[in-house]
């Protein structure tokens, strides 16, 4: 069912494309039109390998870059259920170790 759904042209401009923008700001899907691992008795058996795949990935880059504010950035709080940085938070990726940046 979710192979069907995810391809669903009233639920997803052009469902055959890799459109990861499709996925921020206000283009995010309708809830329950994305639903990667299912859910229920037949739940995906492989949801949680990637799951825990996608810590380790972020894991990985987490201890061979460093996340660095772009310069001239000025971060001003906004205030939702949690607080977070209005705009987002534009940066930028540094390999760790390397001598010249």
């Amino acid at each position: 069912v979710p192979w069907l759904l995810h391809r669903t042209p009233s639920l997803f401009e052009q469902p055959h494309h890799f459109k990861p923008e499709r996925f921020l700001g206000d283009n995010r899907p309708k809830p329950y039109s994305f639903i990667p691992f299912a859910s229920g008795p037949r739940v995906c058996p492989g949801q949680h390998f990637g799951e825990t795949e996608a810590i380790l990935c972020l894991a990985i880059l987490a201890q061979k870059f460093s996340l660095r504010l772009r310069q001239g950035h000025k971060v001003e709080p906004h205030c939702r259920l949690t607080l977070r940085p209005k705009g987002g938070l534009p940066v930028t990726l540094h390999r760790r170790g390397a001598s010249s940046q």
